[in-house]
């Protein structure tokens, strides 16, 4: 009762699924217009795992990102909004899909970014990767816009209800494909 939204807002920190970027330099899509953040570019860029990139870059944090980011990989993108929610802080960390269109290597680089990210904060997972919430605290499984199950990892598994269809579901969509040998065109 005692929260205003303005006040519940300036606790969100957002990473959304589509790592939007202005056409200007890295620092500058991390500040996004504000001089002072809750920790400096340097260490926000650090937590996000932006430490292999910026040496590649002839101007580190100063290299201007292209139009929507065009210049760089989705991880690389992703991994910047990442440093610009840690930059503006928050107590709450509002993952929106935030590895959904990432490849599988790209996909576990950010999750150890997101990972450094939530320590110490209360971290909202909105996925449907499970893989994304393996090892949250609590896990609420939406079906028709309402809360069907909500349980640990283990437990919904243990359950065997709407979690374990949908894990079935992504195991069997993501398996490798194996392909038989093409027949022997030889003859006899």
């Amino acid at each position: 009762r005692e929260v205003t939204q303005d006040s519940l807002r300036a606790q969100i920190a957002v990473v959304p699924q589509d790592s939007f970027l202005f056409h200007d330099t890295i620092r500058a899509n991390i500040t996004l217009g504000a001089p002072q953040g809750k920790l400096d570019v340097d260490e926000a860029s650090r937590l996000a795992g932006l430490e292999p990139l910026l040496p590649r870059l002839e101007k580190g944090l100063d290299t201007d990102v292209g139009e929507a980011g065009g210049r760089l990989s989705g991880g690389e993108r992703q991994r910047i909004c990442i440093a610009r929610a840690l930059y503006h802080g928050g107590s709450i960390l509002l993952l929106d899909e935030a590895v959904s269109s990432l490849d599988a290597t790209a996909e576990g680089e950010v999750t150890d970014a997101l990972e450094r990210a939530a320590e110490g904060r209360t971290t909202l997972i909105i996925a449907h990767r499970l893989s994304s919430v393996r090892r949250a605290d609590r896990i609420g499984v939406l079906e028709a816009g309402r809360i069907v199950e909500t349980g640990t990892f283990a437990e919904l598994m243990a359950r065997d209800g709407v979690f374990v269809d949908i894990f079935r579901d992504q195991l069997v969509r993501d398996a490798p494909i194996s392909v038989p040998p093409a027949p022997s065109t030889e003859r006899p």
